[in-house]
């Protein structure tokens, strides 16, 4: 049986966020749609997911780095990172906005790290697989991590954007830009999920309302992409 190990954040475990039944409420919770359901449904395989809401690349290497056993058992090993490293402590910008403020992971850093994890894998004997990241919502996710902060706190975030929410979601792809740079250079193969939401008339009915999560919606495609690569190779 072919076994899939994955190691990711939030997107990768299949995170989502649902009103609650009262619809006053918003919660996360994994998806049923989630990829590695789809594909042990659909192909049989065995999928272990080590997912973890919030994880950065460097929260990723230290999970890696305890599950090396594993790993080596492993077929292939599928890694998700990028979108918690290119984000920012809004609450920081909010109360200082005119110092210098950093992402989580710095560029260079992302680069560095996310190589030497690949590195790893492969003396492991173990394909590593990159995932590339989906789009994010700018409008959506301003919204979601402003909610708590006063309208006077909104605007010295927006006038640190540059008065342009879109650069938040231009900030992210620069980052997932670089995934494939890397999986070019490492010479190892990549999954393109980001041009099948770009193509999506409706793009933004596949993501949550908090921006950058995938719905159930967007998590079935994706479990759909993984699938149709893992029938083809």
């Amino acid at each position: 049986m072919t076994k899939v190990i994955a190691f990711g954040d939030s997107i990768m475990k299949g995170v989502v966020m649902k009103k609650s039944q009262n619809q006053k409420e918003t919660k996360y919770t994994v998806s049923e749609s989630n990829f590695s359901n789809e594909v042990e449904r659909r192909l049989g395989f065995e999928v272990v997911n080590y997912g973890k809401f919030g994880s950065t690349i460097e929260n990723g290497a230290k999970v890696i780095d305890r599950n090396l056993d594993k790993i080596q058992d492993a077929d292939y090993a599928l890694l998700e990172y990028g979108g918690n490293d290119c984000d920012f402590h809004w609450a920081e910008i909010a109360n200082n906005p005119t110092s210098e403020h950093n992402p989580k992971t710095s560029l260079k850093e992302f680069v560095r790290r996310y190589c030497e994890v690949i590195e790893k894998i492969k003396s492991m004997g173990t394909k590593p697989l990159l995932l590339s990241l989906p789009p994010l919502c700018a409008e959506r996710y301003f919204d979601y991590f402003s909610k708590d902060l006063s309208g006077d706190e909104r605007n010295r975030i927006l006038n640190w954007l540059g008065g342009n929410k879109q650069r938040i979601s231009n900030w992210h792809q620069s980052y997932n830009l670089e995934l494939f740079k890397i999986a070019m250079n490492e010479q190892i193969p990549i999954i393109d999920i980001t041009t099948s939401f770009l193509q999506k008339v409706d793009l933004f009915d596949y993501i949550c309302m908090d921006g950058i999560h995938p719905n159930d919606k967007g998590q079935k495609l994706i479990g759909e992409i993984l699938c149709d690569y893992f029938e083809k190779n």
